[in-house]
């Protein structure tokens, strides 16, 4: 699914009482219902702490994020929420006053899959997971989460963020491998096969195709190269999402 907010130039001009409307499109060829995260802009001085907002009808939680106007208050927020489209359409839900539905309570659930990073080089294997580091963002809707692993002593730092929804089956991720190790002259890696491997769920990234990735289902989940006999110079990397 995709979002985007409507007129933002517009919405930024305006008061907090005034009308907005959001823009939700959905470019896929199936029904898609899910959370969606669309950025609000706010007028310098119109909210100091949460917006006094929602979603028609819908649970809305805010998720304020970046640097604030220099009287303090919100130059922006995340409006999250879950809504149902049909394929290939439209629609245009309204922020209306007050904080509307009840949210619910407790953690928002991370997927228990094991999900490791293996890097086949000069013949030796090295097999790294990452590892908790932070939250990125915990709301009544949504929880993202970073972790973060050195991969053996390849000089590769690999990096996860992991976006779950509540009660949402699947969970986004963004997945970054870049060469970076101070204590060595070298100014590349040389790698003969790097991949992530999935035991619980499967990892689909999207345009596998268009970067060279290979993705099959295995019995307890998937299998994922990101590259094969390649090169990574110091300080650089990939970033792929799904």
């Amino acid at each position: 699914m995709r979002w985007l907010p409507a007129l933002a130039v517009l919405l930024a001009a305006l008061p907090l009482c005034g009308q907005r409307e959001l823009v939700v499109q959905n470019l896929t060829r199936f029904l898609r219902a899910e959370g969606v995260a669309v950025v609000v802009p706010f007028v310098q001085g119109t909210v100091k702490d949460l917006p006094s907002l929602h979603v028609a009808g819908t649970a809305t939680a805010w998720q304020p994020f970046g640097a604030r106007w220099p009287d303090g208050s919100l130059r922006q927020a995340l409006c999250l929420f879950r809504t149902q489209l049909a394929a290939q359409s439209e629609s245009r839900p309204k922020l209306e006053p007050g904080s509307g539905p009840d949210l619910p309570t407790g953690e928002v659930v991370l997927p228990t899959a094991v999900i490791e990073f293996v890097v086949r080089q000069s013949g030796q294997t090295v097999r790294a997971a990452p590892v908790r580091v932070a939250d990125l963002e915990h709301n009544a809707l949504r929880r993202v989460e970073l972790r973060r692993t050195q991969i053996g002593t390849t000089g590769l730092v690999a990096e996860l963020r992991i976006a779950a929804w509540r009660d949402q089956p699947h969970a986004y991720v963004d997945v970054a491998v870049f060469f970076s190790d101070p204590t060595s002259k070298a100014m590349q890696c040389e790698v003969d096969e790097l991949a992530i491997e999935t035991s619980g769920m499967a990892l689909l990234l999207r345009h596998p195709g268009r970067l060279g990735i290979r993705q099959v289902a295995t019995k307890t989940g998937s299998r994922v190269v990101l590259l094969g006999n390649n090169t990574i110079g110091d300080g650089q990397g990939l970033r792929r999402t799904g």
